[in-house]
């Protein structure tokens, strides 16, 4: 919990400007009846200074037990935040490793559609010259011969 205390309550402390104070050092407090919470002093690290001029600095004051709840708060935090950073790169490798395999697969997959269109082509003209062959063998059977300036066959043009 935080408490606003006159400085002249904090034991050794006489600061001579906002700054004059050192946030990880422990101060000894001196609760009075005027600030409603007269018993034992207690421990506690200054947060910062309020106020005009030295004299009626009032500084804010946190106690060590929230404090050590405050550090482990923030430990605790950070550390599930470079948690989610070292996932994070993970992530970002696995999927720029992801990228480059599609790419991969992308090229394979062009190269295989024009092996494809290739062999399509292929068969198109292996057809064509079954054709001539069965043609030419129809035409020699009949004539016995079949003579090179008579070709009753169309011209097989390739794509």
């Amino acid at each position: 919990m935080c408490y606003a205390f006159p400085v002249s309550t904090i034991e050794d402390f006489r600061p001579l400007h906002r700054t004059d104070f050192d946030n990880q050092k422990v101060y000894l407090v001196h609760r009075t009846e005027e600030n409603g919470c007269a018993g034992q002093p207690c421990e506690a690290q200054i947060l910062a200074l309020a106020g005009f001029h030295p004299p009626s600095y009032k500084a804010v004051l946190i106690s060590e037990n929230i404090y050590a709840n405050i550090c482990l708060s923030i430990r605790t935090h950070l550390c599930h935040y470079r948690q989610q950073e070292e996932e994070m790169r993970r992530l970002q490798q696995e999927l720029e490793r992801t990228r480059r395999q599609l790419v991969q697969q992308a090229k394979k997959l062009k190269e295989y559609g024009s092996l494809l269109t290739e062999v399509k082509e292929l068969r198109d003209f292996n057809r064509r010259l079954q054709d001539v062959l069965l043609m030419r063998l129809g035409s020699g059977e009949r004539t016995g011969a079949c003579s090179p300036t008579h070709n009753p066959l169309q011209p097989v043009v390739l794509r």
